[in-house]
């Protein structure tokens, strides 16, 4: 969740000074809004259109921030996976509240399932979500 972090180079700073000698920190870092699939179709609703809900950071600041920190052995990749959801209405309602700031209407639920129909196989939301995940070691 580094993307949510105001001061990036202090989380990490602060990350670095809570490990162990020898232990790893791993962080996970969205990938744009535009690149999520579902969040990205419900963003579009929240918003009358797309915009980007968090601060994603790309391979190279992630690996100058962790650098920073004094982290060494770092490792960044692009993870991909499949998410599968149960409830696509209920995912709709909380993910709206989540980018509102306040409970979803119903009408603005009605329109997030709707934008979420490409996603649903069954009576499930599927889709994929990209993040950079990095692992980064302190020193023994």
């Amino acid at each position: 969740g580094i993307q949510f972090m105001t001061d990036r180079a202090k989380a990490t700073r602060e990350m670095r000074r809570v490990l162990a000698p020898g232990g790893r920190a791993v962080l996970s870092c969205w990938l744009p809004v535009a690149l999520q699939g579902a969040y990205a179709a419900i963003d579009a609703v929240a918003n009358k259109g797309p915009r980007e809900a968090s601060s994603p950071i790309d391979p190279q600041t992630l690996n100058k921030l962790l650098l920073d920190a004094k982290f060494f052995a770092i490792q960044i990749e692009t993870v991909t996976r499949q998410v599968r959801v149960p409830d696509p209405a209920r995912f709709a309602a909380l993910t709206l509240a989540w980018i509102t700031g306040a409970p979803a209407s119903e009408a603005l639920v009605a329109a997030g399932v709707e934008a979420l129909t490409p996603f649903v196989v069954g009576d499930a939301l599927e889709f994929k979500m990209s993040s950079l995940v990095a692992v980064a070691r302190v020193k023994a």
